[in-house]
């Protein structure tokens, strides 16, 4: 097993930058065409600024694992998680994780409501400090996020109910897959 540490910087190379925009772009424009509803939780920016924040965060965690962006990163497919389509972002010792991402520094990790019923094992939280800097903040297991106790709205720019984990909850990946393991026993 992996130790992947909390609180850790990421930053991205100009290339990067640029290709998580181009990404970020690609999907937004893709899911459009299909006529996906744009799920933006923050009335601040728009779907497409969303889209390219959440491709950047992708692209820095993949290059925190020193891994190659595959899979979901790299399809122009519609994934769903009320199908169970979403695979999540990256796979990790059997694992799907879905990296969530925020300009917030306090920024919080949600999932919205209707995730109650997908595959995602994981949900890791990315911040983005500047333009090519981002903040691993950490893991949070699904199962302890989405529970009814963690149901609540934001406020001034999420306003609509969702699951909420505070940045002080998040784990590292070592003692996120511990509290898995000991609740599968």
């Amino acid at each position: 097993m992996i130790n992947i540490p909390k609180n850790i910087l990421i930053q991205l190379t100009e290339f990067e930058v640029v290709v998580g925009r181009a990404i970020g772009e690609r999907r937004s424009g893709y899911n459009r065409s299909q006529n996906v509803k744009d799920q933006k939780r923050d009335n601040k920016r728009t779907g497409v600024e969303i889209d390219i924040l959440g491709a950047q965060a992708e692209l820095a965690f993949y290059k925190l694992i020193d891994k190659f962006p595959v899979g979901p990163f790299m399809t122009d497919r519609v994934m769903s998680k009320k199908n169970k389509s979403d695979i999540g972002d990256v796979v990790i010792d059997g694992f799907t994780i879905d990296i969530k991402a925020t300009e917030h520094k306090n920024g919080k990790l949600i999932a919205k409501k209707s995730f109650e019923s997908n595959c995602i094992d994981i949900y890791g939280l990315m911040i983005k400090e500047n333009e090519d800097m981002f903040s691993f903040r950490g893991f949070f297991p699904a199962k302890e996020l989405l529970v009814e106790s963690r149901i609540g709205v934001l406020g001034k720019y999420v306003n609509r109910p969702c699951f909420i984990a505070t940045q002080e909850e998040l784990y590292d990946y070592e003692t996120c897959m511990k509290k898995m393991l000991d609740k599968a026993s």
